[in-house]
This record gives structure tokens, sequence and C-alpha cells, in this order.
């Protein structure tokens, strides 16, 4: 187990060093006993790793014997992911969200995609991120938007995707994650999950678009084509800038800086009658240094 994790980790440090880095042989980890070992344990304590899909197994008929069966499809390219099982959750405004529940194989093959995935992104994410991240939640995102009132931001928009985890199209997920790996067996298996389909009331419907909400790996690959959102949002928009506030704790240490900073206060008292208007000499003498 520990060259598993010492291969996320370094996974993790590359990612960290070179943002541009892409990335081969992930499917020759990815395909280990060992890593799907792995990847099976981080999803047991999981509420849905003992709802099953449409084999009717659970989490706990995945056997080492089954993970040895595994590993061998995977290598000989044998390995094709099976429908999602669609159920529907009620919503608070009293509208039906559909899960796709997948089988537990496919939960243990998606759940080592995903590490390798987050191994690969989490350096790259920005810091304005805070879904279905590690150590992130709606708390954290509200602490953020507070801090950004508090240095007064301009301005900060609220919105919500209507349908993101099922609308996103294949092709995008695709090409995004083209930027960063260029281990096409990967794409290919990341591929395959997208277009495994849906069985409903014992019918099946083919995938043409969407990441099943309920996978375990739909989190990670919809974060991967927001982030190209949050980039476009700083390059176009001028989003997240850096906080005014950092900038100026790092000049107080400048004289310069703090001289000009308390002749602008002495000037806004003027402007707010807070002080008595300067003599004419004086108030030359400020405009000229203000130049």
């Amino acid at each position: 187990m520990g060259d598993v994790l010492a291969e996320l980790e370094h996974l993790n440090k590359l990612a960290k060093e070179d943002p541009d880095k892409r990335f081969n042989r992930l499917y020759r980890l990815l395909r280990q006993e060992q890593f799907l070992m792995h990847a099976r344990e981080c999803i047991t304590s999981n509420k849905g790793a003992r709802t099953p899909g449409v084999d009717g197994q659970t989490i706990d008929d995945i056997t080492p014997k089954e993970i040895v069966s595994l590993s061998q499809e995977l290598s000989t390219g044998k390995y094709q992911p099976q429908p999602v099982q669609r159920r529907y959750i009620p919503k608070r405004n009293g509208k039906l969200r559909p899960l796709g529940m997948p089988t537990s194989r496919d939960k243990v093959v998606q759940s080592g995609a995903a590490l390798i995935l987050n191994a690969l992104y989490e350096p790259l994410f920005r810091n304005c991120s805070h879904g279905f991240r590690p150590q992130r939640s709606p708390i954290t995102a509200l602490r953020q938007v507070s801090t950004a009132y508090r240095i007064r931001a301009t301005w900060i928009i609220e919105g919500d995707i209507t349908d993101c985890f099922g609308n996103i199209p294949h092709q995008v997920i695709l090409n995004c994650l083209r930027k960063r790996i260029r281990d096409e067996r990967f794409i290919n298996l990341i591929r395959k999950m997208l277009q495994a389909g849906v069985m409903e009331d014992g019918n099946f419907t083919p995938t043409y678009s969407g990441t099943p909400q309920g996978g375990v790996a739909s989190p990670i690959l919809a974060n991967i084509v927001l982030h190209e959102l949050d980039c476009w949002m700083e390059d176009q928009m001028g989003a997240n800038p850096p906080s005014e506030s950092i900038k100026e704790k790092n000049a107080r240490g400048n004289p310069a800086y703090m001289r000009l900073h308390y002749r602008i206060c002495d000037i806004r008292r003027y402007l707010d009658g807070k002080r008595p208007m300067p003599k004419r000499s004086t108030a030359e003498k400020l405009r000229k240094e203000l130049r």
C-alpha cells in the first residue's frame, strides 16, 4: 500500500512543480492490483458503496479475487463499464434529482481514476473553487466571500449551472483532460465510463453527454471542466484579483508609502469637512506632493 501512496504523492509533486506538464503511464498505475485494492478501500465507508448497481453487487462482493480479475480485464483491454442504474431522489424544491449508480466493480475503477485525477488537478484548481474538493465545503466558500467583502470586493456573482453533471458534453471533458494527460488508454477508459449508458425500469438508454451524478469520478470530472470557467473569468473578467489589503500590508514598511498614505488621509478629512480647509499655500504644497 505504501508504494501506491508514494506513487500518488509523486504525481502530485510533479503536478505542483509544473502546471503545464502532461502525464503519461497513468493507465499502467490504475490497473495494478494493489492500486485497485486501495481504490476500493477509499470508497468502502461511502453511503452509496452498499447500493447495488445493475448487477446487484455491493462493495462487500468485491473480494481480493474479484480485484485480481478486474486488474486482468484492465490489463488485457477487456474491461467494459456497465450501464448505471438510474434512481431519483427528492429535492427541496419538490423536483426529483436523477442519480446514476454504477456497479461496484465500476465504482472501484472510478475511484482509482478519481485518485489519479485529484493528484494531477488539485495543484491547478483555483483557491476560489470549493465544491467537491478535499477539506473544502460551502462553509469554506462562505468564509472566502466574507473575506472578500471585508476587503471591499467590487462585485460578487451568484449563479447556478442547470443540470451541470448531466449536460457537460463528453468531448469537452475529454479535450480538457488531454491538456493535462497524454495517456490515451487512460483517456479512453474515461470515455468508456461516460458512454456506459443508463438502465431505467429495465430499459437501456445511451448517454451522449454528462457524467452521472452519483458516479465516484463525476465530481472531479465536473471540476476539471469548471476549472476552465474559473480561468476564463480571471483572464477575461478580472475575477479574484490579488487582495489589496495584502499589498498594503507589504507596503507598510516603506516610509515613502506611509508618508503618502497619511497625506491622502489628511486630504480626505478636509474634503469630508472633518478638518478646516488648509490655507492656499498649504493646499498648493499638498497638490505638488501628490503629482
